[in-house]
């Protein structure tokens, strides 16, 4: 019950937090997802994107949904209001230049960034072993090893007739 009450502070911490960005017109707004906190704004199209309007985006800031990381997000969230207002933001400042890029040309590379992505954010085991068995059990072992050989060239294969 002490988890849910202090979700139920978190979750009102947020909303007050996103009146005072309301109402300094950042136009920029935190959202709880899962355990951790992201920004929400109208932000221009990244830059691998096929859209060419600024549109509705969220940018995961890998911040944990406590008290001091809520004070953390809206500082973040003020310099990304600042940023957009002033027409000077980014999206390099926010992706992962090691995750976003197309460097990674093999089905192994690939393999291996998503598992370094899903044991940051999905998975919370204390023991390596038991973390390993439950990436291969939910991802690996569900459609990733047919990925083979890994180590030719990831590409899409585009089939004429449907």
């Amino acid at each position: 019950m002490s988890l849910f009450r202090l979700d139920m502070n978190i979750q009102e911490e947020v909303r007050k937090a996103n009146a005072r960005l309301k109402a300094a017109k950042m136009g920029v707004a935190l959202q709880l997802r899962g355990d951790r906190i992201s920004l929400v704004a109208t932000l221009p199209p990244k830059p691998d994107s096929i859209k060419t309007k600024d549109h509705q985006q969220r940018i995961p800031l890998g911040i944990y949904a406590s008290h001091q990381g809520l004070k953390q997000a809206e500082a973040e969230a003020k310099m990304v209001g600042a940023k957009l207002a002033a027409k000077t933001f980014e999206w390099a400042d926010y992706l992962d230049a090691a995750s976003n890029s197309s460097s990674a040309t093999t089905c192994g590379e690939l393999i291996e960034r998503f598992k370094d992505h899903i044991f940051a954010t999905s998975i919370h085991e204390d023991d390596p072993k038991a973390a390993d068995k439950l990436w291969r059990r939910r991802f690996y072992n569900a459609g990733l090893s047919r990925l083979n050989p890994v180590s030719e060239s990831a590409t899409v294969a585009v089939r004429s007739s449907i």
